[in-house]
């Protein structure tokens, strides 16, 4: 074996994804962007939300679905901390104040909502549930319009997060595997 091939065979296999890195070195980008969420940024989150709100009222709702309800509202809850914690003065952070027991109220409907489909196998909302989950969307939509895109993209990490791990301790009090 020549200089060339054992340097060659020394070397350790590399480990970097290029795409992995293209992808965080966006993310980060996108982290960064102050600029204001457009109409399109609001529609392009809201309409899935809508969708699963009218599947949850007409009895139709999925799995997946139930878990982007939830992960809305988890949504809504960080965006208006973040918010709250970055406003510029008191009276625009005494503003969010009210979404905290309206997102807290989606939550209780939603866990109602969970503890059906425990017993029953359907996916299913009473009134107050879906009442409190509108409102919930309703603040979600009038919060996306005042944030910025760093803002919001920070906010889905989040709950995104916050949605895993909450399955996660459901599984795990179940005895069954998450990935």
């Amino acid at each position: 074996m020549n200089r060339a091939q054992r340097r060659q065979s020394a070397k350790p296999a590399s480990r970097f994804d290029k795409n992995a890195g293209l992808m965080a070195f966006h993310t980060r980008l996108n982290l960064h962007n102050r600029t204001q969420t457009t109409q399109e940024d609001l529609e392009i989150l809201m309409i899935e939300y809508y969708m699963r709100l009218e599947e949850l009222t007409k009895g139709r709702l999925s799995g997946d679905g139930f878990i982007q309800l939830v992960e809305a509202n988890f949504f809504g809850f960080c965006l208006a901390a973040r918010l709250h914690k970055f406003s510029a003065n008191e009276e625009t952070a005494q503003a969010f104040e009210p979404s905290q027991k309206d997102f807290e109220d989606a939550a209780e409907g939603l866990q109602r909502v969970g503890e059906r489909y425990q017993k029953l196998a359907k996916f299913g909302a009473d009134a107050e549930g879906i009442k409190a989950m509108r409102e919930s969307l309703k603040w979600v939509k009038e919060l996306i319009q005042v944030s910025t895109r760093d803002h919001v993209q920070h906010a889905l990490m989040q709950a995104e997060v916050m949605t895993k791990d909450k399955l996660r301790s459901l599984y795990a009090s179940s005895g069954r595997r998450i990935a």
